[in-house]
């Protein structure tokens, strides 16, 4: 958030500081405070019973390097999973690569659908049709700023069209067991609406359950993701 010319401030929940910290704290008085000798023990069961989830669809917390699920609440029920769409796209891109149809260094053209994207009021980066950019840089920028419209040139120049692009994305899901829980309309999370006489909204979904067998399994076959998002 720019303040001024070149100077910026950064907002966080205080919640999500002393998360970081990893130690205990309580508020006294509307006072937080953080006791910087005792470890910070989350209890699930607690949190449950106090109505800490009432706000949220699905949670769950295990290690992805086990597949051991430590907690769960409501683990099978879909959610809207919007921009972690992305998590999947980056998923199809790689096996595309992996197998030989596609190059990290591949040229991708910039379509007009790409275009059009970007100019909208879900655009992130601004990209003019026929500008070229690799598919290494377009995962960044998927990834990172989350841009839709990077996704969207991916996903037409892995499969020509986003819809068939769609196609991979639903078989892989079933491929690698997730769920009925779980279902893609696009390659980006953005919502679609229906052209019917009662319009309504479609977004992908997954439940909490599947986004972790996903997560675990593209960090266990493609770990590199990590050499960007972290």
């Amino acid at each position: 958030y720019e303040t001024e010319p070149g100077v910026y401030d950064c907002y966080m929940y205080l919640t999500d500081l002393v998360l970081i910290l990893e130690k205990k704290f309580w508020t006294e008085r509307d006072v937080l405070c953080i006791d910087p000798e005792t470890k910070l023990v989350l209890n699930m069961q607690q949190l449950e019973s106090e109505d800490f989830f009432s706000g949220t669809n699905t949670v769950l917390i295990g290690d992805a390097t086990t597949g051991e699920v430590y907690y769960s609440y409501n683990g099978d029920a879909p959610a809207a999973m919007a921009s972690t769409t992305k998590l999947m796209t980056y998923l199809i891109v790689m096996d595309a690569v992996s197998n030989g149809q596609i190059s990290l260094t591949d040229i991708v053209e910039v379509s007009e659908n790409v275009n059009r994207l970007s100019y909208a009021v879900d655009g992130v980066i601004r990209m003019p049709t026929g500008q070229t950019v690799s598919v290494n840089d377009l995962l960044g920028g998927m990834l990172l700023p989350s841009s839709n419209e990077c996704a969207l040139a991916l996903a037409e120049y892995v499969a020509g069209t986003e819809e068939a692009f769609v196609n991979k994305m639903n078989a892989k899901a079933s491929a690698i067991g997730l769920s009925e829980a779980t279902r893609f309309y696009n390659c980006n999370g953005l919502p679609t609406y229906t052209d019917t006489a009662f319009e309504s909204k479609i977004q992908n979904r997954i439940s909490s359950k599947d986004m972790f067998k996903l997560v675990s399994y593209i960090i266990a076959v493609y770990p590199q993701i990590t050499d960007i998002t972290s």
